[in-house]
This record gives C-alpha cells, sequence and structure tokens, in this order.
C-alpha cells in the first residue's frame, strides 16, 4: 500500500468520528499529580491541523500521531506533492517516507523533515507539549492557569501557550496550542485524542502492515 492509499484508509477510518468537544473541566488539579499521571501515558493517538507560518511563507497540515512508549509514526498531510509524509522513529533515528516512496534516514526528525520538505516542526519536543508537559533535560519556565496546568511555557527559544484544554478518560490534555519561536508561528489544533493502543488496522498502529 502506498501512501496515498494509506492515507485514502486513514481517512476512511477518521470519517467515523467526531471532533473533540469543547469538555467541561469540572476540577483543578494538582501538577505534580497531573504531571505523573500524564507522563505515565505510553500509548496514545491524535489527529490534529497545523498552521505553519515563516514569514511570508505558510502551510495547512493535516497531523496524525501515534506514540508507543519511545517510538513514533507520523503522518503529515499537506503540501508534499502527492500529499503526504510518514515519518516512524524513536529517540535514536527517524525514516521519513516522502510522497514518491522514497526513505530517507537520519538521526533528527526536524531537520530531516526540513531538509526534505522545507517545513519546520519541533517534532521531539511536540511529543511532550502535546500532552500539556515540558519537554524533560530542557529548562521550561512555566505559568500555570486557575486549575493548576500549564498554561503558557519557554523552552529552547518557543513560547508555548495551551489555549484550550479537554478531558479524555479523566484526564486533561490540550486541543489546542499556539507556539511561537525560531521565526515560526506553529498553531495546533487537535480533533480526536485516544489514548491507550490502536487496533491492528489503523495504518498508524505500529504492527500495522503499511
Amino acid at each position: 500500500m502506498n501512501i496515498r492509499q494509506a492515507l485514502i484508509v486513514l481517512a476512511s477510518l477518521l470519517g467515523g468520528c467526531t471532533s473533540l468537544p469543547d469538555a467541561p473541566i469540572d476540577r483543578p488539579v494538582n501538577w505534580e499529580t497531573h504531571k505523573k499521571s500524564i507522563s505515565d501515558i505510553k500509548h496514545w493517538y491524535l489527529s490534529g491541523r497545523l498552521a505553519i507560518k515563516n514569514g511570508n511563507e505558510s502551510w495547512n497540515v493535516k497531523l496524525y500521531w501515534h506514540q508507543s512508549n519511545a517510538k513514533y509514526h507520523i503522518l503529515l498531510s499537506g503540501p508534499f506533492g502527492a500529499g503526504s509524509v510518514r515519518l516512524k522513529g524513536d529517540p535514536h533515528s527517524v525514516t521519513m517516507t516522502d510522497s514518491d516512496n522514497k526513505s530517507h534516514l537520519a538521526w533528527d526528525a526536524s531537520t530531516l523533515l526540513y531538509q526534505q520538505t522545507g517545513i519546520r516542526i519541533p517534532v521531539k519536543e511536540l511529543r511532550y507539549w502535546v500532552l500539556g508537559l515540558p519537554s524533560p533535560n530542557m529548562t521550561s519556565q512555566p505559568e500555570f492557569d486557575a486549575y493548576g496546568r500549564i498554561k503558557i511555557m519557554r523552552q529552547e527559544g518557543w513560547s508555548i501557550n495551551m489555549k484550550r484544554y479537554t478531558q479524555l478518560n479523566g484526564e486533561q490534555l490540550p486541543q489546542k496550542i499556539f507556539m511561537l519561536g525560531h521565526d515560526l508561528d506553529v498553531r495546533l489544533v487537535i480533533d480526536e485524542w485516544k489514548l491507550g493502543t490502536l487496533p491492528k488496522d489503523n495504518p498508524l498502529a505500529e504492527d500495522s502492515p503499511v
């Protein structure tokens, strides 16, 4: 199955899913307790929309992300020729498959993505930011909202603004994130969250044949 076919299958899988509602936040959280609970989530999936602006250039990209422990599988659908690129990696290396089904290997996903597409996304840090957590082993300057969750934090030259949270399975997770840094304006709206492992027929599942 090529990337375009995988994207069609993925779209059909997501077709029956509704967007996340503005779930009411019914209780404040203790930050340390909340941080540990979110950090313990080892398997998750999200789909959403990225708007990226760099000066006069801008891109609108659909994002599908499956994280399984340290491994990630990301599908980006947007201005990539035939329509998508796929990243599969871990903390040590990443392989990108482009719209021509050619593979490119590197150690850093953000650098590889920029070299091959011209689009910059802080992939390594975004893994944690989408969960409402600071990226570990980096200094952070968090500001908390009235519910005890991170509202704004600064890391590695980025200002990350958690504009909206939603609740899922008792956990409070970001739904809208604005990121400014390195001459980039990156805005992410998450349409769907799933916690736990994915079914095998999802193209982003770790053991999917795609």
